[in-house]
């Protein structure tokens, strides 16, 4: 994996879950990980693709305060991406939302695969 991908593995996981475990954070940069293979688009694309995670929406950029957070995130972004070569791939989970939240409609069409810590993983 290249350094630009890391950056938006690990950005993402900051932003989506850095208030979770180790588990769930690396369990959201395999969801991330999934839709790459899936889409056949780099981590980047698949990040900023439009209304998939809320906090990259219409093109929002909130700024890193956390740099503690922000480190644990790159490490634990690196250990999702050696997980998933070597076939770890969360039951090939590509979407999850926030188990506080409604569950989105889109959700009624997917299987859910499993909930780690505030996140429900679903597979399309």
């Amino acid at each position: 994996m290249n350094t630009e991908d890391m950056f938006w593995l690990a950005v993402n996981a900051y932003h989506e879950a850095r208030g979770e475990s180790n588990e769930g954070i690396k369990a959201v940069c395999c969801v991330v990980l999934n839709r790459c293979n899936s889409r056949r688009k780099s981590i980047k694309e698949v990040v900023l693709e439009p209304y998939q995670f809320s906090w990259a929406n219409k093109g929002a950029r909130p700024e890193i305060t956390d740099y503690q957070s922000l480190v644990r995130c790159i490490d634990l972004a690196q250990e999702a991406y050696s997980d998933f070569a070597a076939g770890k791939n969360l039951s090939r989970a590509d979407h999850y939302f926030a188990d506080y939240i409604q569950q989105p409609s889109w959700a009624q069409s997917m299987t859910m695969v499993c909930k780690i810590g505030k996140h429900i993983f679903y597979r399309s």
